[in-house]
């Protein structure tokens, strides 16, 4: 199983994916890290849980994770 290590975690793209999904005005929305810098994870492994109280919201945040979206970096890990 590949390896990585969590290099560096962006606190501004962590906080625009939470206000995507609707905080601080809505108060069940956020995000959790799951992982602190240099934890090793595996692939496939979650790193953050998105919260939001809208489906709207949710894929709205959603969509900034992805490859094309603004916070695709959020959270870098390098190979171990």
């Amino acid at each position: 199983m590949t390896r990585y290590a969590v290099a560096a975690i962006n606190g501004w793209q962590i906080s625009g994916i939470a206000r995507a999904a609707g905080a601080p005005r809505s108060a069940g929305a956020g995000i959790d890290l799951l992982c602190t810098i240099g934890e090793r994870v595996a692939a496939g492994e979650p790193l953050y849980r998105i919260h939001a109280e809208s489906a709207a919201d949710l894929a709205t945040a959603v969509a900034m994770t992805g490859p094309a979206g603004e916070a695709f970096t959020a959270v870098r890990v390098d190979p171990d």
